[in-house]
């Protein structure tokens, strides 16, 4: 990743006319992996809540295992 940010960063210099597309296609990259880092709180969260709902489900049934 740092590879890609320094080959983007060496492309805005030597291209001064495509720099702002950089800047914004560094901006998307950064914010793409801000939403990756949600989904996956959002999934463990996800989880959490199913297996709760398990629990309370079997012990409503009469499992206590």
């Amino acid at each position: 990743m740092k590879t890609l940010f320094i080959l983007f960063m060496l492309m805005c210099l030597f291209s001064p006319g495509q720099s702002v597309e950089m800047k914004q296609l560094l901006l998307n990259i950064e914010k793409l992996a801000a939403m990756k880092a949600q989904y996956q709180t959002m999934v463990n969260g996800y989880r959490t809540l199913e297996n709760g709902y398990r629990q309370v489900s079997d012990l409503a049934k009469g499992n206590f295992l």
